[in-house]
């Protein structure tokens, strides 16, 4: 090549240098390249923007496979993991983890953001995607079209659909759900439910839609067209039709109906099969009662 001249010289130069960083992760660690994109167990070395390590990514951004697949087998430890589909196979400790798909098989911290985001343990931080799933408690956001944690939610749930085994804090949505309602101790809600349908089976704050219902003891305030407690209720219960197996507190609404009424019944229509407190309305019916129709007023004690 001594008489070539020095620019084929250092295009040859550059191709053998190219050539040589193509083939160094595969010489050098003696796995297939893919170790090098998946941070597999049995890798240790240089990553895209990291390192790699014991299946570990540690490094500012994990773009994985030219941003197609980013995956670690154990922990991720770094700024973010970025890829049509982004996966740790252990906890997530960083600021985002963002793909079409994003997946966590143990617990994140931090912000998770794709079409779906599934995190099987524990978030602590905020899900953003069209469907969100975590398979255990999550403190902080579920934000998008359907959200669902199968434990508790200390913070807020805000989509389409939203379906929790407990909530401390809020639920806005078109239908928020307590999953388990109909099993003892799930479905607690201490907070806000705020849609169009509102269900859950111990309410301890407030229901705010179209329609509330509540199974077990609760108390707080429900407010809708229709509002339903089909065990005790303590508190205001406001709509066009209120009904509330015990009463004990207000119910304001146009047809109102409970089987026992300790507290007060303010509508057109109050109907109560054991009264020991206060009807107010254009017809008051108490079926067991000396008088069981009565107009304007009726009471007992």
């Amino acid at each position: 090549m001594s008489g070539a001249s020095p620019f084929r010289r250092g295009a040859a130069t550059l191709g053998l240098a190219l050539l040589a960083c193509t083939l160094w992760p595969r010489e050098a660690a003696a796995v297939d390249p893919d170790t090098v994109f998946f941070c597999a167990g049995d890798y240790d070395g240089p990553a895209v923007l990291g390192w790699c390590a014991d299946g570990r990514f540690y490094g500012p951004v994990h773009l994985g496979s030219l941003g197609v697949v980013a995956s670690t087998d154990e922990e991720f430890y770094g700024i973010g993991q970025v890829a049509l589909v982004s996966h740790t196979g252990d906890d997530f400790w960083g600021l985002t983890q963002v793909g079409l798909v994003a997946y966590g098989n143990k617990s994140l911290i931090g912000l998770q953001a794709g079409a779906v985001t599934i995190i099987e343990r524990y978030l602590g931080g905020m899900q953003a995607g069209a469907v969100n799933v975590v398979g255990d408690d999550s403190w902080g956001l579920q934000l998008g079209g359907f959200n669902y944690a199968e434990g508790e939610t200390v913070g807020a749930q805000l989509s389409l659909v939203n379906l929790a085994e407990e909530v401390y804090g809020v639920q806005l949505g078109i239908l928020n759900l307590l999953d388990e309602t109909y099993e003892e101790n799930r479905g607690l809600v201490v907070g806000v439910q705020l849609g169009a349908f509102n269900v859950g089976r111990e309410v301890a704050g407030f229901q705010v839609g179209w329609t509330n219902l509540a199974y077990d003891d609760s108390g707080g305030g429900q407010l809708g067209v229709m509002s339903v407690a089909e065990a005790s209720w303590s508190g205001l219960q406001l709509g066009a039709f209120t009904y509330a197996d015990r009463l004990e507190g207000v119910q304001l609404g146009v047809v109102n109906y409970a089987d026992r009424v300790e507290g007060v019944q303010v509508g057109v229509i109050n109907v109560a099969d054991n009264l020991a407190g206060l009807q107010i309305g254009a017809l008051n019916i108490w079926p067991d009662g000396t008088v069981p129709f009565l107009p304007v007023v009726n009471a007992d004690w």
